[in-house]
């Protein structure tokens, strides 16, 4: 079935990966940042069209806008932004798990997080004390 949402202006709501994949995402997904950026730039509307895909049984398989996107496949900081500047409000909505683009960030950089405790775990003590030693003497110079 295919699936093209689009509003009173005929810009694009919603598409079905499978049958009308959005360009946008299709760079996104291909890691073309300089692209992406310039898409962007041209196609401000582009960051607001969800892309879905179902399973087989009909059922949705997942939901995202070019934010979440963007997220997942690690996009520089130059896509993020240009993708804020042209729907700021894309920061607040949720996939189809109910994540919000933080939330997928922070279970991303959660990662690299633990992989770090858990490389050297005195090092995290070593550092605490360090921080308090700097902060300390900050605070007696300033």
């Amino acid at each position: 079935e295919q699936i093209c949402l689009k509003d009173k202006m005929g810009i694009t709501l919603l598409a079905n990966y499978d049958i009308n994949p959005p360009r946008l995402h299709k760079l996104l997904e291909a890691k073309s940042w300089a692209d992406c950026v310039a898409h962007i730039k041209k196609n401000p509307n582009d960051a607001k069209t969800w892309t879905m895909r179902k399973q087989k049984d009909g059922k949705l398989r997942w939901r995202m806008l070019p934010i979440h996107a963007a997220i997942i496949f690690d996009a520089p900081s130059k896509v993020i932004d240009e993708l804020l500047k042209a729907y700021k409000d894309g920061a607040q909505c949720r996939d189809d798990e109910g994540n919000t683009p933080m939330a997928l960030a922070a279970k991303k950089q959660s990662t690299v997080v633990s992989l770090l405790n858990n490389a050297k775990p005195r090092a995290r003590a070593d550092c605490s004390q360090q921080d308090k030693v700097e902060t300390s003497h900050v605070a007696v110079s300033q």
